[in-house]
Protein backbone atom coordinates (compact mmCIF):
# COMPACT_ATOMS: atom_id res chain seq x y z
CA UNK A 1 0.00 0.00 0.00
CA UNK A 2 3.04 2.38 0.68
CA UNK A 3 3.49 2.76 -3.48
CA UNK A 4 -0.29 4.41 -3.76
CA UNK A 5 0.44 7.02 -1.67
CA UNK A 6 -2.79 7.51 0.40
CA UNK A 7 -1.73 9.06 3.31
CA UNK A 8 -1.04 7.43 6.53
CA UNK A 9 -4.55 6.40 8.11
CA UNK A 10 -5.82 5.08 4.53
CA UNK A 11 -2.68 3.45 3.94
CA UNK A 12 -3.07 1.68 7.29
CA UNK A 13 -6.70 1.29 6.87
CA UNK A 14 -6.48 -0.56 3.09
CA UNK A 15 -3.62 -2.82 4.58
CA UNK A 16 -5.73 -3.75 7.45
CA UNK A 17 -9.09 -5.03 4.84
CA UNK A 18 -6.98 -6.37 2.11
CA UNK A 19 -4.39 -8.65 4.65
CA UNK A 20 -7.63 -9.20 6.74
CA UNK A 21 -10.03 -10.00 3.93
CA UNK A 22 -7.00 -12.43 2.49
CA UNK A 23 -6.00 -14.77 5.55
CA UNK A 24 -10.11 -14.75 6.63
CA UNK A 25 -11.18 -15.52 3.01
CA UNK A 26 -13.81 -12.91 3.61
CA UNK A 27 -16.59 -11.61 1.12
CA UNK A 28 -16.32 -7.51 0.95
CA UNK A 29 -19.48 -7.44 2.61
CA UNK A 30 -18.50 -9.20 5.63
CA UNK A 31 -15.93 -6.81 6.26
CA UNK A 32 -17.62 -3.25 4.96
CA UNK A 33 -21.44 -2.21 4.52
CA UNK A 34 -22.40 -2.89 1.56
CA UNK A 35 -25.55 -1.78 -0.73
CA UNK A 36 -27.02 -5.41 -0.26
CA UNK A 37 -25.90 -6.30 2.92
CA UNK A 38 -25.48 -4.56 6.56
CA UNK A 39 -23.45 -7.38 8.27
CA UNK A 40 -19.81 -6.22 8.24
CA UNK A 41 -17.83 -6.39 11.23
CA UNK A 42 -18.02 -3.75 13.84
CA UNK A 43 -15.25 -3.08 16.00
CA UNK A 44 -17.06 -4.78 19.05
CA UNK A 45 -16.66 -7.68 16.99
CA UNK A 46 -12.97 -7.92 17.09
CA UNK A 47 -10.20 -9.11 19.64
CA UNK A 48 -6.98 -10.03 20.42
CA UNK A 49 -5.33 -13.26 22.45
CA UNK A 50 -2.69 -12.52 23.86
CA UNK A 51 0.23 -15.14 24.53
CA UNK A 52 3.04 -14.13 27.05
CA UNK A 53 2.19 -10.25 26.96
CA UNK A 54 2.29 -10.27 22.98
CA UNK A 55 -1.22 -10.15 20.54
CA UNK A 56 -0.54 -13.21 18.56
CA UNK A 57 -4.24 -14.40 17.17
CA UNK A 58 -6.43 -11.58 15.82
CA UNK A 59 -10.41 -12.71 16.88
CA UNK A 60 -13.44 -12.15 14.44
CA UNK A 61 -16.53 -12.84 15.19
CA UNK A 62 -19.47 -12.41 12.53
CA UNK A 63 -23.29 -12.23 13.38
CA UNK A 64 -24.47 -13.64 10.37
CA UNK A 65 -23.18 -15.63 7.38
CA UNK A 66 -24.36 -14.78 3.26
CA UNK A 67 -25.04 -18.51 3.17
CA UNK A 68 -26.03 -19.72 6.20
CA UNK A 69 -28.85 -18.83 9.01
CA UNK A 70 -26.60 -20.29 11.64
CA UNK A 71 -23.95 -17.53 13.47
CA UNK A 72 -20.67 -18.72 12.20
CA UNK A 73 -17.77 -19.45 14.72
CA UNK A 74 -15.33 -17.08 15.76
CA UNK A 75 -12.42 -16.52 12.79
CA UNK A 76 -8.79 -16.81 14.48
CA UNK A 77 -6.01 -14.99 12.59
CA UNK A 78 -2.53 -15.59 13.70
CA UNK A 79 0.07 -13.47 13.41
CA UNK A 80 2.83 -14.28 11.26
CA UNK A 81 6.54 -15.09 12.53
CA UNK A 82 8.21 -11.54 12.79
CA UNK A 83 11.30 -12.93 10.34
CA UNK A 84 8.27 -13.60 7.72
CA UNK A 85 5.70 -12.12 5.74
CA UNK A 86 5.26 -9.24 8.23
CA UNK A 87 3.93 -6.65 5.86
CA UNK A 88 0.92 -9.52 4.74
CA UNK A 89 0.30 -10.05 8.59
CA UNK A 90 -3.35 -9.43 9.48
CA UNK A 91 -2.66 -9.10 13.48
CA UNK A 92 0.27 -6.78 12.50
CA UNK A 93 -1.68 -4.76 10.34
CA UNK A 94 -4.98 -4.44 12.52
CA UNK A 95 -2.55 -3.31 15.73
CA UNK A 96 -1.36 -0.77 13.12
CA UNK A 97 -4.56 0.42 11.95
CA UNK A 98 -6.48 0.77 15.80
CA UNK A 99 -3.26 3.27 16.52
CA UNK A 100 -4.96 5.94 14.50
CA UNK A 101 -8.84 4.19 14.35
CA UNK A 102 -8.53 3.59 18.05
CA UNK A 103 -11.28 1.41 19.86
CA UNK A 104 -14.73 3.54 19.59
CA UNK A 105 -17.55 1.60 18.57
CA UNK A 106 -19.26 1.00 15.08
CA UNK A 107 -18.04 -0.09 11.86
CA UNK A 108 -14.34 -1.29 12.46
CA UNK A 109 -13.05 -0.57 9.28
CA UNK A 110 -14.02 3.05 8.86
CA UNK A 111 -12.05 6.04 6.97
CA UNK A 112 -10.51 9.02 8.56
CA UNK A 113 -13.74 10.83 8.70
CA UNK A 114 -16.12 8.36 10.30
CA UNK A 115 -17.75 6.10 7.25
CA UNK A 116 -16.65 3.00 6.21
CA UNK A 117 -14.83 2.96 2.52
CA UNK A 118 -17.51 1.65 0.00
CA UNK A 119 -16.95 -1.73 -2.34
CA UNK A 120 -16.19 0.80 -4.90
CA UNK A 121 -13.51 2.75 -3.01
CA UNK A 122 -12.21 -0.64 -1.74
CA UNK A 123 -12.38 -2.13 -5.66
CA UNK A 124 -10.57 0.69 -6.86
CA UNK A 125 -7.79 0.89 -4.16
CA UNK A 126 -7.15 -3.16 -5.07
CA UNK A 127 -6.84 -1.86 -9.08
CA UNK A 128 -4.13 0.32 -8.13
CA UNK A 129 -2.26 -1.76 -5.71
CA UNK A 130 -2.53 -4.68 -8.53
CA UNK A 131 -1.36 -2.24 -11.10
CA UNK A 132 1.29 -0.72 -8.88
CA UNK A 133 2.58 -4.43 -8.52
CA UNK A 134 2.60 -4.59 -12.66
CA UNK A 135 0.25 -7.45 -12.81
CA UNK A 136 -3.06 -6.66 -15.07
CA UNK A 137 -5.68 -5.52 -12.57
CA UNK A 138 -8.66 -7.12 -14.89
CA UNK A 139 -7.60 -10.39 -13.58
CA UNK A 140 -8.61 -9.05 -10.37
CA UNK A 141 -11.41 -7.59 -7.92
CA UNK A 142 -12.37 -7.50 -4.32
CA UNK A 143 -13.96 -10.95 -5.15
CA UNK A 144 -10.18 -12.36 -5.84
CA UNK A 145 -9.70 -12.48 -1.50
CA UNK A 146 -11.94 -15.36 -0.93
CA UNK A 147 -11.72 -17.24 -4.23
CA UNK A 148 -8.42 -16.99 -4.39
CA UNK A 149 -7.56 -18.04 -1.26
CA UNK A 150 -9.90 -20.58 -0.61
Amino acid sequence: MPLLNLGHWDTLLYTALCTVAYAGCFRVSELIPTEDTEHAIMAEHVSFICVNKCLQTLVIRLLSHKCSTDTPPPIHLTRYPENKYVSACPVNACINYLSVRGRNPGYFFLKQHGCPPTRNEFAKILKLAVLALGRDDQRFDTHSFRIGRC
